[in-house]
């Protein structure tokens, strides 16, 4: 194997390592925004995209099986950060259209609507 090929998994590996500590943190942060959550995912969907063309690529140049099973372990360690980062996206959203929907049932109700004068 190309040894810019073990540098490269060697070098993935650990940054899905570091993004499997760091990730999880950002994840439970209180104040993480629908905006950052979908920037996150597309950011951990191209990690996963990166890893599946390094796999295509070991495979069709007859690189150790070991290798290949070494990217496919990262790309699926990318995936589930990916399926984890939707899952928070899915809950910020929900939450969000639901306090969408209070407000709205507020203004119709009248809460938030100015009370009628009364003639004088």
């Amino acid at each position: 194997m190309c040894e810019a090929w073990q540098r490269s998994l060697i070098e993935e590996d650990e940054l899905v390592k570091k993004a499997a500590t760091t990730i999880p943190r950002l994840l439970d942060h209180p104040g993480i925004t629908l905006d950052q959550l979908s920037r996150l995912h597309l950011n951990i969907d191209e990690c996963v995209e990166r890893m599946d063309v390094l796999i295509e690529t070991l495979a069709a140049n007859g690189v150790d099986r070991s290798w290949v099973e070494m990217a496919t372990t990262i790309r699926n360690s990318w995936e589930t950060l990916a399926e984890d980062a939707a899952k928070k996206g899915l809950v910020v959203s929900a939450a969000s259209d639901a306090t969408v929907r209070d407000d709205t049932m507020r203004n119709v109700m009248g809460a938030t609507s100015p009370l009628p004068k009364t003639p004088a």
